[in-house]
């Protein structure tokens, strides 16, 4: 019987969250475009790369690395 409840709940887990990513979709992802160690380089080619007209637009997003007590050390990704 527990078996049984427990294959239930995963099984309306998973569906849950596939429901719930295709639904928070949007229209055209972004595709990683480079990795910075510094913001100002980041942001300096995105704005290059638009003005230029490779893309329409873009943004940097910073992800600690978590391999240092500082919250400061991560790596900039460009997407567009």
């Amino acid at each position: 019987m527990h078996r049984r409840i427990g294959t239930l709940l995963a099984t309306v887990a998973l569906a849950s969250g596939l429901a719930l990513s295709v639904g928070a979709a949007p229209a055209q992802a972004a595709v990683l475009r480079n990795v910075y160690s510094d913001m100002n380089e980041c942001y300096r080619y995105g704005n290059q790369a638009v003005q230029a007209g490779y893309f329409p637009s873009f943004i940097c997003t910073f992800v600690s690395s978590g391999l240092s007590n500082n919250p400061n050390y991560g790596f900039w990704f460009l997407y567009a």
